[in-house]
């Protein structure tokens, strides 16, 4: 799988790491911090927060070893979303805030507008509806022209992504415009970006759900379970379990489906 070659990744630059000295030494870091912080979205999805988990730390601490405040800040980030997924939502509100203080003054339109659409989606799954649309706000007025940054591959903000995190967040909250945000955003995904397809078609069977419309709840999530076997996605599998209907009784399984939950910052 892919986690796995990342973990053999990870091990030949530690290993790498381990024997040089001098000025190679935060090049290989930051290596390292990239292909940590990807095994650790790997492991998120498959819901292997204990190894995501460790992952995160294990970016953190090659980040310190490159001295880079964007790096260190990309992965402080990324790590609050295990947080969210343990249901700590308050402590990923806490984080994403020392992800930004990191990044102050350092950071670059496209990475301070990552990070400000990261906090949006933390306040929204703590419950904080007006605080996340002004993290949303703040990240679009942040958002340059051209959201590519060749020092920063990893982030993507182009297209439709932007405004599906913020429908995302929308849909959290129960947000009465989340549908109609995210149905637009549905509308410009690229093709080929099936991971992120899949948890908009759960984020609008809970926009629906919320908004009490039972057919269109269900149609959604029948969609979404397809593609989230078709990619042996374990987070998007759990959020459909938690799905509640409009009109039944608790969650259900199966055809029939489906109570709330997440996405993230990564487009795929």
């Amino acid at each position: 799988t892919q986690l796995d070659q990342l973990r053999t990744q990870i091990d030949q630059v530690h290993q790498l790491l381990s024997y040089r000295a001098g000025p190679q030494r935060p090049a290989l870091a930051a290596v390292l911090v990239e292909a940590s912080t990807l095994a650790g979205w790997q492991a998120l999805d498959r819901a292997a927060l204990g190894q995501a988990w460790t992952h995160y730390e294990c970016a953190k601490a090659a980040a310190r070893e490159a001295e880079s405040s964007a790096l260190l800040a990309h992965a402080t980030t990324e790590q609050a979303f295990v947080l969210i997924d343990l249901d700590e939502t308050t402590a990923a509100v806490d984080q994403l805030a020392h992800a930004r203080t990191i990044a102050n003054g350092t950071a670059t339109p496209l990475l301070g507008a990552w990070l400000a659409a990261a906090h949006g989606e933390t306040l929204a799954a703590a419950g904080h509806a007006d605080d996340a649309r002004r993290a949303f706000d703040t990240a679009s007025s942040l958002l340059p022209t051209d959201p590519v940054d060749p020092a920063l591959p990893f982030l993507f903000l182009g297209d439709s992504h932007l405004d599906r995190w913020r429908g995302n967040a929308l849909a959290r909250v129960g947000a009465p415009d989340a549908i109609d945000q995210l149905t637009d955003a549905l509308a410009r995904l690229p093709g080929d970006f099936v991971r992120a397809r899949t948890g908009l078609l759960v984020d609008l069977a809970y926009a629906h759900a919320a908004a009490g419309d039972r057919d269109a709840a269900l149609a959604h999530a029948r969609q979404a379970r397809l593609l989230a076997g078709q990619l042996k996605s374990d987070r998007q599998q759990r959020r459909l379990s938690r799905l509640v209907l409009p009109g039944s009784g608790g969650t259900a399984t199966g055809g029939q489906v489906v109570q709330q939950r997440d996405q993230g910052p990564r487009p795929q």
